[in-house]
């Protein structure tokens, strides 16, 4: 009875091939963003291999929910609905760090392979403290930008301390609001300059 019944459900395909194309696009506009923000995460100084792990986490949750669900369909929804939220949560990330002015001229560099932010080339003149984040040179703020004064008040404090080989620098407050940087090489100590009360709440 049993290879009866057998024998009449004949053969077939029991897996639409087509239905692997929706997922598999999917997946690939995914490599691609997470490409994007592999760069991206470096200039808006979020902590790219946290991000990295997140993002590959995120992918590992919609397949594993891709394949429970009962239907096609909802699976499609459910894959789609979780990358989705993984790449909001870094949008959302992002725009607390630097913001989303840059954004589309950002994505519009990448998907062109011109690289976006990361081809801006910083460059310093002699003498200039240059500044490093995450293994990389951050570029000096605008005249009017809000950055600009405590750019120039780092500037002054060790730009000569570091020509000077100075193994310490002190920023010592005084008890008139002011403070007085100090240095020292070669174990003895080097009266800098002295910060106003401006300078000292901007550094």
């Amino acid at each position: 009875m049993v290879p009866d019944v057998l024998g009449a459900a004949g053969y077939g395909d029991y897996v639409s091939w087509w239905k692997l194309l929706p997922p598999l696009l999917v997946f690939l506009l995914w490599t691609r963003l997470i490409t994007w923000v592999d760069k991206d995460s470096e200039d808006a100084h979020i902590p790219r291999q946290a991000t990295n792990l997140i993002a590959v986490a995120g992918l590992v949750a919609a397949l594993i929910a891709f394949l429970a669900m009962p239907s096609f369909a909802i699976a499609m929804l459910v894959f789609v609905f979780v990358l989705l939220l993984e790449m909001a949560a870094y949008l959302f990330v992002r725009h607390q760090k630097v913001g989303l002015d840059d954004l589309v001229k950002s994505l519009k560099d990448s998907f062109q392979g011109k690289g976006g932010k990361s081809s801006k080339e910083v460059t310093s003149t002699e003498g200039e403290v240059v500044m490093v984040v995450g293994g990389r040179p951050i570029a000096a703020p605008d005249d009017e930008s809000a950055e600009r004064g405590p750019y120039e008040v780092v500037q002054s404090v060790l730009s000569i301390p570091l020509r000077k080989r100075a193994e310490r620098v002190e920023v010592l407050p005084t008890p008139d609001g002011n403070a007085i940087v100090r240095y020292y090489t070669d174990g003895y100590p080097y009266s800098l300059r002295t910060l106003s009360k401006a300078e000292a709440a901007a550094g």
